[in-house]
């Protein structure tokens, strides 16, 4: 879902992000297949996101040629430009003021945000089109401005939450707990408790092999972060399914979280509790 809302140039970038996590080496003409465009416009998009005043500390990075893309960063730097790329987009810096006030009006976020009532009216509407394959809402109709799953709402929350405030170390399984910690309590202050919610409305009739509650929630999230003896896998969480190259990357994520000397040498990182 996440994906969609980006420009053509964010989405190439974000594909070189998530597609071959392992690799530094990415073909642009397989890269111009998969987004159905010229070979020569794929490196004009790149060059010119590139060249935008917001991503220059970023241009090192990255090395181009007439067939190949080289990246060249660590794992967590990766990361942070993978939160880069979200946190410039206009868009999703409105989902973000709507995750932080979900009664806000058209007139307030627009103030937030410096941006015209038009403006917002017309993004809120996209990301309502957005959404609505993966049960969620957005509407300023009936409060709260997020209506749907709650399981996918609170998944979303998560991510922005990483994206607009990221971790001081993205490998660390106990601060990635916590800030999914955080997203509960902000929920269960919103009013959204798994305990009296309707199973249709936390759920949307997905099956889960879990009892539907605030504690077994976190307990489920302890399990996601590997900190329960009984391991759950991202692809078990059928409503965190995204195109197959996001859930491998998820996949990818969680295995280096569990077994991070099966990946990369990461340095100065610092010690999980």
């Amino acid at each position: 879902m996440f994906r969609k809302i980006l420009t053509k140039p964010e989405q190439i970038i974000f594909d070189v992000l998530t597609n071959q996590t392992l690799n530094d080496s990415f073909d642009l003409n397989q890269m111009a297949q998969k987004h159905m465009t010229p070979t020569d416009k794929i490196i004009r998009y790149i060059k010119n996101w590139l060249q935008q005043s917001t991503n220059t500390d970023w241009k090192n990075d990255f090395h181009l040629t007439k067939q190949h893309l080289y990246l060249r960063c660590s794992p967590a730097r990766r990361l942070d430009l993978l939160a880069h790329l979200f946190q410039c987009n206009q868009s999703f810096q409105i989902l973000h003021a709507i995750i932080e006030q979900p009664f806000a009006t058209i007139k307030h976020l627009a103030n937030n945000l410096y941006l015209s009532p038009s403006t917002v009216k017309r993004r809120i509407k996209k990301l309502s089109a957005w959404f609505t394959p993966y049960q969620i809402q957005v509407s300023l109709q009936h409060d709260p401005i997020l209506k749907g799953c709650e399981f996918r709402i609170r998944w979303l929350c998560f991510i922005v939450s990483l994206t607009f405030d990221p971790p001081f170390n993205w490998f660390c399984r106990h601060e990635l707990c916590r800030r999914f910690e955080d997203v509960q309590i902000q929920r269960l202050h919103y009013g959204q408790n798994l305990n009296a919610l309707p199973i249709d409305k936390i759920t949307l009739n997905y099956n889960f092999s879990f009892m539907i509650s605030e504690k077994a929630w976190y307990y489920v999230v302890r399990q996601l972060f590997g900190l329960e003896e009984t391991i759950l896998s991202v692809k078990q969480f059928s409503f965190l399914t995204e195109e197959p190259t996001v859930t491998d990357f998820l996949v990818a994520y969680q295995e280096f979280l569990l077994n991070p000397s099966t990946h990369y040498e990461m340095t100065n990182l610092v010690a999980e509790n």
